[in-house]
């Protein structure tokens, strides 16, 4: 991790390109291209640690490595680890969760595959249908490198990946979207059902998100799951051993081992009323920073270390969302405005409901 020792932590309002937006005694944050990061300070004796604070780190390496290096060049460094123009591209294939929260897609026709594996059903698509935008969702993170490898090696463009839970990412996505969703052999979990991906909210998620016409994909080689799906659809069109195109290597050893495949399609046919979301609002009151829990409905908001920066400014971490897959958030107190830090937090209906939380907690506290 790109970091630096000094002896003295005397820094200019500016340096260059870059704005020392403000300073304490453990942190400080910096403002370079338009987007803010904290920075770390650790006493180390007779001088400082200074690195990048991991939830607020920039997403390319190479622009810390740069931060860095411009901050050493005003103070006196004794050490640095700092290797300039070292990034690794993944190019804009690999996408971050808040993706459809702050992006314009151009694409008139959006896919998306849940667990997408080895990623040969995935590129295949992708290649055939170079108007079509397909988002790839998957947990495994070897699964995501290999798949950005082989769009680079194959000049594919029109894939996008993402290392999330479905079952969050759909939240994030705006209602009536999505063209075709595809979830092809998801481990059945038939002995812990709670951890399966297509569960009530899911299917809801689903049916908000597609377009009327849009349509959902399962395939399992798993009976259960194939029941008890059908269960949790309702109005299906459901196949054994269909026939289809592209194939996974695990569908093709269980059909030479002449194992049944189980396929339900559902077609969205009409928009239901609750379907239009509005707009997420995360803004705060004002008030103050106070040490704040909450856990309850598989909901958490819990703050954490909070920086005195002088005064008037305050930054507060804190844990928030769903207790799956919870959001760490900074929130700047300037004197009585409150936002959060750098980003809002992803815009899915838990972290909406732990903002809510969040708000009211800190305003009983004043």
């Amino acid at each position: 991790m790109p970091h630096i020792y000094t002896k003295n932590l005397t820094l200019p309002d500016v340096i260059d390109d870059i704005k020392i937006d403000f300073i304490g005694e453990e942190v400080f944050s910096v403002i370079c291209d338009g987007e803010e990061a904290l920075f770390l300070i650790k006493n180390r004796g007779n001088e400082y640690l200074i690195k990048s604070e991991k939830h607020t780190r920039l997403s390319k390496t190479s622009k810390i490595q740069y931060i860095l290096s411009k901050i050493s060049n005003v103070l006196d460094t004794t050490t640095k680890n700092i290797k300039l123009n070292s990034e690794i591209k993944s190019g804009q294939i690999e996408i971050r969760p808040n993706y459809f929260c702050k992006n314009k897609i151009d694409y008139t026709n959006i896919q998306i595959e849940v667990g997408f594996g080895t990623g040969r059903h995935l590129l295949s698509l992708a290649k055939n249908n170079p108007d079509i935008l397909f988002i790839g969702i998957e947990i495994y993170k070897p699964s995501i490198e290999k798949i950005i490898k082989q769009c680079e090696l194959q000049n594919i463009d029109n894939i996008r990946v993402v290392n999330y839970d479905a079952r969050l990412f759909f939240e994030t996505i705006e209602s009536l979207s999505i063209d075709k969703i595809f979830l092809h052999f998801p481990i059945p979990w038939n002995d812990a059902k709670h951890r399966r991906v297509l569960i009530d909210k899911f299917i809801v998620e689903v049916d908000r998100i597609l377009k009327v016409g849009g349509s959902f994909e399962l395939r399992t080689d798993d009976k259960i799951y194939f029941e008890d799906s059908k269960l949790l659809i309702g109005d299906s069109i459901e196949y054994i051993n269909r026939n289809i195109d592209i194939t996974s290597k695990y569908e093709d050893r269980w059909r030479r081992e002449e194992k049944d495949i189980y396929d339900l399609i559902y077609t969205k046919k009409e928009i239901k009323d609750n379907e239009k979301r509005d707009k997420i609002d995360f803004s705060f009151d004002r008030s103050t920073p106070k040490e704040l829990y909450y856990l309850e409905s598989d909901i958490i908001v819990k703050s954490t270390k909070i920086y005195k920066i002088n005064s008037d400014i305050y930054l507060m971490g804190v844990v928030m969302g769903s207790v799956y897959s919870a959001e760490y958030k900074y929130i700047l107190f300037d004197r009585g405005d409150v936002r959060y830090y750098q980003s809002y937090p992803i815009c899915s209906n838990s972290n909406y409901i732990a903002h809510t939380i969040l708000r009211g907690l800190i305003n009983e506290c004043n």
